[in-house]
């Protein structure tokens, strides 16, 4: 990263450099007393062997808010033992 100023004009560069691609390897609910499992596994739209998508953990994320057993803002994805170097497939 490099930063410069000169009068009213700031330089900011950022380098940004991408790693290994992640795979989920296991899914769990946790907390729900509300509803059977299997309805809030059926509402993921990533599976265990999938690459990573946060657009598709967002979109889970609401679909599950939208299903009304649960405060949508209380849901919070945790990922646990990130290794992008593994995959189960």
């Amino acid at each position: 990263m490099a930063i410069s100023a000169e009068n009213d004009t700031i330089n900011f560069e950022i380098r940004v450099t991408e790693g290994k691609l992640a795979y989920f390897d296991h899914i769990t609910v946790v907390g729900n007393t509300k509803t059977n499992d299997h309805v809030i596994y059926r509402e993921l739209r990533t599976k265990p062997g999938e690459l990573y998508s946060k657009d598709q953990v967002v979109r889970t994320v609401r679909e599950i808010g939208q299903l009304g057993f649960f405060d949508a803002e209380a849901i919070n994805p945790d990922f646990k033992n990130v290794n992008p170097r593994r995959r189960n497939c």
